[in-house]
């Protein structure tokens, strides 16, 4: 990534673009992230609330520490080794402590097979889990988006989702 003069402004793009008439100008990706927030019903609160404020006592990380340590020990041999129900249950009961009893855990994933172009997405709830093919050749970004979105469908907040 470049490093630019120019100080990040996407945030004030998209408040712009929520008082424009959508049907006048082309279809960007602020237009659609304004469109988002629209039909989201978040627009007039990011509009009227402001930048969140931190909370009393926090102290941003350094750039150069990592914001938290990542220790993975309890599998004894490589993920492929396990059977995925297995691996499933015992992620479980290590996420479990950390979740408040008022949330709902979603985990999405999308991959692209570089060799092949392959794509596909997957979202898993509690008490859901759906995967999908994508057409070839879409990004790995556009795999994670999708799985996103679908999950976000699935619960009814009117995405593609079934």
């Amino acid at each position: 990534m470049s490093a630019s003069s120019r100080p990040f402004s996407a945030p004030s793009k998209v408040l712009a673009e929520l008082n424009r008439d959508p049907r006048l100008f082309k279809q960007t990706w602020v237009r659609k992230a304004a469109a988002a927030l629209l039909t989201t019903g978040v627009a007039n609160t990011i509009q009227h609330k402001g930048q969140d404020k931190p909370q009393p006592g926090y102290v941003a990380t350094p750039p150069w520490k990592t914001p938290f340590a990542v220790e993975q020990t309890w599998l004894h041999s490589p993920k492929a080794n396990f059977h995925p129900a297995v691996l499933r249950a015992e992620t479980i009961t290590h996420l479990l402590p950390l979740t408040d009893n008022h949330t709902t855990t979603i985990y999405t994933d999308g991959s692209v097979n570089q060799e092949t172009g392959a794509a596909g997405a997957a979202f898993i709830t509690e008490d859901v889990t759906r995967q999908w093919r994508l057409t070839d050749g879409a990004s790995s970004t556009q795999t994670e988006l999708s799985s996103i979105a679908q999950e976000y469908g699935s619960k009814g907040g009117g995405g593609r989702g079934s």
